[in-house]
């Protein structure tokens, strides 16, 4: 089960964002009817969706948003997520605009916009949540501490984690990992790689 999921992550992902910016949207005009939307937007509402995912997918994919490692999300992430999420809303509102469909409310547009930030920063925030506390329950509840983690990923960790503080003396181009399933994403923007580039 962990093979497959590794092999196809990718696919994963790009899924799982596009069932978040569903209910994002859904959120978004129901929240705007206060929870009874006319039937008369029902047809409205199919055919801005396709326009939504796909402005969003390809906007996130260029920024890169599709390959990063979520247990790892921090400060660097989520203003990408703000961004991506800003540039996609702008664009897919104005596409909107040009094919003539004004009765949709604005708002929808904001709404669409602010929980779209909230769903799936919540959503990878809350991975690396989860992740810290189970590290923190498996620790020993007493004797001395010991690092139990492996060399290299310790190392790993330690960049993305000092990443702020390095960068004003060095630029980190890249992160060694001798775990293949982690190979071409990336880690506070910077790629994981299996040998020096």
């Amino acid at each position: 089960m962990r093979a497959l999921i590794i092999t196809y992550r990718r696919a994963l992902v790009v899924a799982t964002h596009l069932v978040l910016w569903t209910a994002s949207l859904l959120l978004a005009v129901a929240l705007r009817f206060e929870f009874d939307i006319p039937s008369a937007y029902g047809p409205v509402f199919a055919r801005l969706l396709p326009l939504v995912l796909l402005v969003r997918a390809l906007v996130h994919w260029h920024l890169g948003l599709f390959h990063g490692l979520w247990r790892y999300s921090g400060a660097r992430d989520l203003r990408s997520l703000i961004w991506a999420a800003t540039l996609s809303s702008v664009c897919y509102a104005s596409a909107w605009a040009f094919t003539g469909f004004h009765t949709f409310p604005r708002s929808v547009f904001v709404l669409d916009w602010a929980f779209s930030i909230m769903i799936v920063g919540g959503l990878r925030f809350s991975i690396r949540t989860l992740r810290e506390v189970s590290i923190q329950a498996a620790m020993p509840k007493s004797g001395p501490k010991r690092l139990r983690a492996r060399r290299r990923r310790c190392r790993r960790e330690l960049d993305a984690r000092d990443r702020p503080h390095l960068s004003r003396r060095y630029e980190p181009v890249g992160l060694l990992d001798d775990n293949p399933s982690k190979h071409g994403e990336r880690i506070h923007g910077v790629p994981v790689c299996s040998e020096l580039i």
